[in-house]
């Protein structure tokens, strides 16, 4: 390990002295090679657009948080993705949204549940609201009544 580190060691010192000059080559090399260098990247996105595209929505997924005020928060660390991709409430494997809490605080204080029409993201919402309680309330004054 000890040569490795002296190895790098040079090589940031080398960079740190001669960065100017390097930068300089490398535009110098792009501008003469900018078609090659697009269409190479071109053809790698082409071959491995699946795999872009899923790295860009765990990506998403991971930093970046919409409110029902339709207020978005970027560069936000969330807690992660269910690695089996499920329901962390029911166990429905199933399209998850991140319902989190204490908004400004922390972003972590939250749990990927699925969403739907009938879904635990719609129970969590009515219990914070109260309406549950509510409910729960009048079902047992209804039930004593008759």
């Amino acid at each position: 390990m000890r040569n490795r580190d002296r190895i790098l060691d040079k090589q940031r010192d080398y960079y740190r002295k001669n960065k100017i000059e390097i930068n300089k080559r490398r535009r110098e090399h792009y501008k003469k090679n900018r078609e090659k260098i697009l269409a190479r990247c071109r053809e790698l996105y082409r071959n491995d657009k699946q795999s872009i595209q899923t790295q860009k929505k765990n990506n998403q997924r991971a930093h970046k948080l919409s409110t029902k005020s339709g207020k978005v928060i970027h560069s936000c660390k969330k807690r992660p993705y269910p690695s089996d991709g499920k329901c962390e409430i029911c166990g429905k494997q199933t399209r998850l949204v991140y319902h989190h809490w204490k908004i400004i605080e922390n972003i972590i204080y939250g749990i990927w549940i699925c969403q739907g029409t009938y879904s635990c993201h719609n129970f969590v919402e009515l219990y914070e609201k109260g309406l549950l309680d509510k409910y729960l309330k009048l079902k047992t004054i209804i039930d004593e009544e008759f």
